[in-house]
């Protein structure tokens, strides 16, 4: 069950082993890197649409395959799972990609592929590079919730000892949520915004650039799946406008006094404060860290955000809203 703590760290919490034995248990597919997820009725291009947020951030990092941008040279796919994201993205853009994967099963297939360098067989807490080791960047996606905090500390200082210098960076893509939030099943950690702003600060890292992911279907919303990229050196980007929009678009249609719109507005509002549960106890779309309870809430959400949507338009065609 998820739980938030009111004091001390809730990364405390994490028992590195009770993870590990949690994805020992996990399928080596797709499927099971994204938690069932891609398998649930208009979830299938999840892991596409991931990939393509990816790959337009580091397009505008200026790397890329495209004309005005660079390759690189070395890449780390860190908490690398089955290679998705080695393989969808980074063989593309680099000569050679290293993985880091604590789960031995899961890099079996990556063995000998064509373009895949070491592989370490370690948790990234324990990861420890090779001697003259340099890499142009150091991917961390959906794994730093199995560290503590200290441990994302070190980790992030063992990956500034080894970018290239005055060009490599680290790029930290994760769910957030609105607290931290400790999962027992999985024991691991969703943390905030500002948990994450001060791990790097503590590392010595500076921010460069943050972005939402941006595309991910509309049933659970967009703003449910709240991913901030980050990597060493950064500005701030704008943030996504599309949660507050939608949020507004749900208050009129609630609120509205049609007497022709009575039951769109009670499903609506049941849809909203749905959502708004979700939002604040879990705050992700991923189900690293998702229990049975919240799987289920998942495909309720799934289900009725489709009626909602209906009903939002019908509200609105009656209303003029």
């Amino acid at each position: 069950m998820a739980q938030t703590h009111e004091s001390g760290s809730v990364s405390d919490a994490i028992d590195a082993q009770a993870g590990i034995e949690y994805w020992n248990n996990i399928s080596a597919d797709e499927d099971g890197m994204l938690g069932g997820v891609p398998s649930w009725e208009g979830f299938e291009s999840i892991s596409r649409i991931d990939l393509q947020g990816s790959r337009t951030f580091l397009a505008r990092l200026g790397i890329g395959t495209q004309r005005g941008r660079r390759c690189v040279k070395n890449v780390v796919d860190a908490g690398a799972g089955i290679g998705r994201i080695t393989k969808g993205l980074l063989l593309q853009i680099s000569d050679q990609v290293d993985v880091i994967e604590p789960v031995a099963k899961f890099t079996d297939a990556l063995h000998g592929q064509a373009g895949v360098g070491t592989i370490f067989n370690v948790g990234l807490q324990d990861w420890q590079p090779q001697p003259g080791a340099e890499y142009d960047i150091i991917w961390t996606q959906w794994c730093l919730g199995h560290l503590k905090d200290a441990e994302v500390i070190s980790y992030l200082q063992t990956c500034k000892a080894v970018l290239r210098p005055d060009s490599g960076v680290i790029v930290v893509k994760e769910n957030i949520s609105t607290s931290d939030v400790f999962d027992e099943e999985d024991s691991s950690v969703t943390r905030q915004d500002s948990s994450f702003r001060i791990l790097f600060e503590r590392a010595g890292l500076r921010l460069i650039r943050t972005d939402e992911q941006r595309g991910l279907p509309e049933v659970p919303p967009v703003r449910l799946f709240p991913v901030r990229i980050v990597e060493r050196a950064w500005n701030t980007a704008a943030r996504n406008q599309r949660g507050r929009k939608a949020t507004r678009t749900i208050a009129r249609a609630r609120h509205t006094t049609s007497r022709n719109a009575g039951d769109d507005r009670v499903l609506v509002g049941r849809q909203f404060a749905c959502s708004d549960f979700y939002h604040s106890t879990l705050g992700r779309y991923r189900s690293r860290s998702m229990n049975k309870d919240v799987k289920w809430q998942v495909r309720t959400l799934a289900k009725n955000q489709i009626e909602a949507t209906q009903a939002i338009r019908r509200v609105n065609s009656t209303t003029g809203v």
